[in-house]
């Protein structure tokens, strides 16, 4: 699964702040990186997701695609690395009310299809639900309570290999620096159970991200991602790094697509496991319909 993609943080200006923004022109709504550390051993890092806000007079219902590509160097994080690509493709039903004026909810459905350039034996299918509450805490901060379920399948067989639950908590902070420069700062906490056993953990994650504006339709950033990983039914913790940078265009209205390419580097107490990694990826989002 794309690692980047949780929670890259590109997020819009708060509301009442000038800057331009892609992520604003892409129908007018707040754009997040992904809530969740992915797992970079089924190949990649995070999908860059989005998180729906809409105004009063907006759709809160929307029909999303995704189509991307990434190419890494040690594309399964291991000792041994194996340099591949993978292209993805993804479906997002998503309904995103606002409860109140500091309040909102997201809702969504998503499945997608993931099928690596050489080693077609990893290729998989996955499925997820998710609900996440957004609360404003203060004019620059606000909290998280969210819940995900994600099933994978062998793309061959078909056969289910992962099925997780988790709970995640997030603080999300955006700081203005110059009318196009922001910082956005995230600490996240995320608990997660899954079957089989051996693949539930407890993740702290912290991220920061300079966001220059450069235009209403093009935005530059550098993120830096610091995650601990603690699995819970097994003997294994995970310290991991990651150096990212995004170029984002909004083509249209309802469309963006985004460049991206960093590095990553860590340890764990798995001595098969190895995180040092560079890689590259190209993602397009568009809307499909909103109701």
């Amino acid at each position: 699964m794309l690692f980047f993609s949780s929670n890259p943080i590109i997020a819009a200006p708060l509301k009442d702040e000038k800057a331009p923004s892609p992520a604003t022109t892409l129908s007018d709504r707040t754009l997040v990186k992904n809530e969740q550390i992915g797992d970079p051993e089924l190949g990649v890092l995070r999908l860059q997701e989005q998180k729906l806000q809409s105004p009063p007079d907006e759709p809160i219902a929307h029909l999303l695609g995704q189509v991307g590509y990434f190419q890494g160097t040690n594309i399964f994080s291991a000792v041994d690395a194996i340099d591949d690509g993978l292209f993805s493709t993804n479906l997002t039903f998503a309904i995103a009310p606002k409860l109140g004026a500091k309040t909102s909810l997201f809702t969504a459905i998503d499945g997608g299809l993931v099928r690596y350039r050489e080693h077609d034996r990893a290729d998989y299918n996955k499925l997820r639900l998710r609900a996440i509450l957004r609360q404003k805490l203060t004019p620059r901060m606000f909290g998280e309570i969210g819940w995900n379920n994600q099933y994978l399948f062998d793309a061959k067989t078909g056969d289910r290999f992962l099925n997780e639950h988790a709970l995640r908590l997030a603080l999300q902070r955006q700081d203005k620096i110059t009318n196009k420069l922001w910082l956005n700062s995230v600490y996240e906490f995320r608990l997660g159970f899954a079957e089989p056993d051996t693949r539930s953990r407890a993740i702290n994650s912290l991220s920061t991200e300079l966001a220059y504006y450069i235009s209403p339709r093009l935005q530059l950033s550098l993120e830096y991602l610091l995650a601990l990983s603690n699995f819970t039914q097994r003997d294994r913790d995970d310290t991991y790094h990651l150096i990212l940078g995004s170029v984002i265009y909004a083509v249209s209205r309802g469309s963006q697509i985004s460049f991206q390419s960093g590095v990553s580097f860590g340890n764990s107490s798995d001595p098969n496991i190895g995180f040092d990694n560079s890689f590259f990826s190209v993602n397009y989002t568009f809307d499909i319909g909103n109701w």
